[in-house]
């Protein structure tokens, strides 16, 4: 379960403490019909920014273990304030009442287990999103993977399920066991062109001694340059 708290609802008042039963909405997750799911560190809620473009943060839900291409694939959902979280008060909201789900395409990858916001990259005003699976294993075992959806892009899709093959850029680990996206996080303007950059961290990273990590940057021009068009 989690809590939904809004400026202004339950944090409007001048009392020095809130309870929790006294959120605005509550988050919960329904079967999901998986084998695992339901086990550990599987359920997540964050902010993920401005997407729809109406001056407000929108949200996201992740479900790491979710059973989707298989065992432990996971998923996120994302819930809009033009949308799903227009006028909501008091109420209980799903998965299933996502505007938008995005799956993880492989089992075992843990879809999910970091999702931020970087204000914008590629220079159309908006934020971009920022998801990882430091389980994803392409070619050696747990290299981990990141995706990089752009508000004018993927998430621009007239559906309301996207594969996250189908991301604007995604970012390979390196080597075995490097657990790229472990975490993630905006870095700020790095390099000056007045975009965001990205850092992403892969704590088993061995390029100079074994297992000491990495944090890798990724600048807003890389990402102009490799995302889809």
């Amino acid at each position: 379960m989690a809590y939904l708290l809004l400026s202004s609802g339950a944090l409007g008042g001048t009392e020095s403490a809130v309870e929790l039963y006294d959120a605005d909405a509550f988050l919960a997750v329904t079967d999901m019909g998986g084998p695992s799911f339901g086990g550990g560190d599987t359920f997540k809620a964050a902010p993920a920014g401005d997407l729809d473009g109406d001056g407000l943060s929108d949200l996201a839900l992740s479900i790491t273990a979710a059973f989707v291409y298989g065992s432990d694939s996971g998923a996120v959902y994302l819930f809009t304030t033009t949308g799903a979280l227009r006028g909501v008060s008091g109420g209980t909201l799903t998965e299933e009442d996502a505007d938008l789900t995005l799956l993880g395409t492989t089992p075992g990858a843990y879809v999910g287990h970091s999702v931020v916001s970087a204000p914008d990259m590629d220079g159309d005003g908006a934020s971009e999103l920022i998801i990882t699976a430091p389980w994803a294993s392409l070619g050696a075992e747990r290299t981990g993977e990141v995706y990089v959806l752009r508000s004018g892009g993927a998430l621009s899709t007239s559906g309301d399920t996207i594969d996250l093959a189908e991301a604007d850029l995604t970012l390979y680990g390196a080597a075995m066991f490097d657990n790229a996206g472990a975490s993630v996080s905006a870095a700020g303007d790095v390099d000056g062109d007045g975009l965001s950059d990205l850092l992403i961290g892969a704590p088993a990273d061995s390029g100079f001694n074994d297992r000491y990590g990495a944090a890798m940057l990724i600048t807003s021009g890389q990402l102009i340059e490799h995302a889809r068009p």
